[in-house]
């Protein structure tokens, strides 16, 4: 009897390129570091440009996201849901696994863009943003996601941040906001989450890696929060409307 074939990542994740939004490209109107929309003459939106987050200041020293997460959307759906303790376990281990493979399938393809963005040749550690509190019993889903499903991720990843007694706003950076649970000699570090809101936390787990003494720290977050109802955001719309997605396409290629 012959075994069923066992499904790749190439299976899982190409489903998602039916409903992925790629980020708008680099263009007037267009933040230079988070893609939202940008009024006036601005290179960055008011968020990023702010001095104490600003890419390389007190932050990372290199941002992407894989897609765009419009409220609605089912990439949002999943990347809320997939760590949602009233979701039926069934849908969570299936999010899971599909934004595992998004990772996975965008990684292999544009982690060597990333590390060049940020300057060094690759990432012998990778560490992830924790959730804000420690509320959430038990392992944060997004462990899972990045190291227990995702092959290879695993041998590097390595648990360095906590959250602090800190409490800043949700959306407001703090180099304070994480502290690490142990000390660093240059290593470059690239940081995964799953959604880029503000950058406000991306961030805050980058300052708080450098002041550990960490290299270069690059973050990747599988998708970008959006509201298309943001006014902000009318000069990004008209960018998207005629592109769709390709595996093959990195924001931080031009």
């Amino acid at each position: 009897m012959t075994e069923p074939r066992r499904r790749t990542v190439d299976d899982i994740a190409n489903p998602y390129g039916n409903f992925l939004t790629p980020l708008p490209r680099l263009v007037p109107g267009v933040c230079g570091v988070c893609r939202r929309g940008v009024t006036g003459a601005y290179d960055t939106c008011f968020k990023c440009g702010k001095e104490s987050l600003g890419v390389g200041s007190g932050g990372a020293d290199a941002v992407a996201m894989i897609a765009l997460a419009p409220q609605q959307n089912q990439l949002a759906y999943e990347l809320t849901n997939y760590k949602r303790e009233a979701t039926s376990s069934g849908m969570r281990d299936r999010f899971t696994v599909g934004l595992a493979a998004v990772l996975w399938k965008w990684l292999a393809q544009h982690e060597s863009c990333v590390a060049a963005a940020a300057g060094v040749t690759g990432f012998p550690i990778l560490a992830l943003v924790p959730a804000s509190s420690s509320g959430r019993a038990g392992e944060h889903p997004l462990v899972r996601l990045a190291t227990r499903v995702v092959i290879g991720s695993g041998e590097r990843y390595r648990s360095l941040l906590a959250p602090s007694a800190v409490a800043p706003g949700p959306r407001e950076f703090s180099p304070n906001r994480f502290r690490a649970l142990t000390a660093l000699s240059g290593e470059a570090v690239l940081v995964v989450d799953d959604t880029w809101t503000t950058g406000a936390h991306a961030h805050g787990a980058a300052a708080a890696l450098k002041a550990a003494g960490a290299g270069a720290v690059a973050v990747v977050a599988i998708g970008r929060w959006y509201h298309p109802d943001d006014a902000a955001n009318d000069r990004a719309e008209k960018h998207l409307r005629a592109r769709s997605w390709s595996w093959d396409e990195c924001m931080l290629e031009r």
